[in-house]
């Protein structure tokens, strides 16, 4: 059912409770040429990155996503000053795309704007990038 559920298979509640299907456009980060590894959990992009007890299901099954660009440039402004590595790992450049109800799962966003997504195996968001554009701090100063 689940893209990466054989990861996730001996953790409970994965996808969490809270996670309810979706149709809105949301925004990812991903690199210039918009591929499959773009679209990876950050325990396969990467494996030796520690992860957090409580962030084990969404590290290990899910895709970081965003409800606003605004918030999602803030977010990358943030982490590239708190990790110099993050923009290499996570994406230099933000896309939006719709999320459809058959697509997956979401957890409700946080404040900055921030939930994760759980996609089902026949999840496909490459093609469907639209406004691919480097990110650019500019406009949340």
């Amino acid at each position: 059912m689940f893209k990466y559920e054989e990861d996730v298979k001996d953790l409970e509640e994965c996808p969490p409770a809270s996670a309810r299907t979706v149709s809105m456009t949301a925004y990812r980060f991903v690199f210039q040429i918009v591929e499959e590894r773009s679209f990876l959990p950050v325990a396969r992009v990467s494996p030796s990155r520690p992860l957090k007890p409580q962030d084990c299901c969404a590290g290990k099954a899910a895709l970081s996503m965003f409800d606003c660009r605004k918030k999602a440039t803030k977010f990358h402004f943030e982490m590239t000053k708190k990790y110099k590595n993050f923009a290499k790992l996570s994406g230099t450049h933000l896309a939006e795309f719709t999320i459809k109800t058959d697509d997956g799962l979401a957890t409700p966003s946080r404040d900055d704007g921030h939930f994760s997504f759980f996609e089902y195996k026949q999840c496909d968001f490459c093609p469907r990038c639209v406004n691919v554009k480097e990110v650019s701090y500019v406009d949340i100063q």
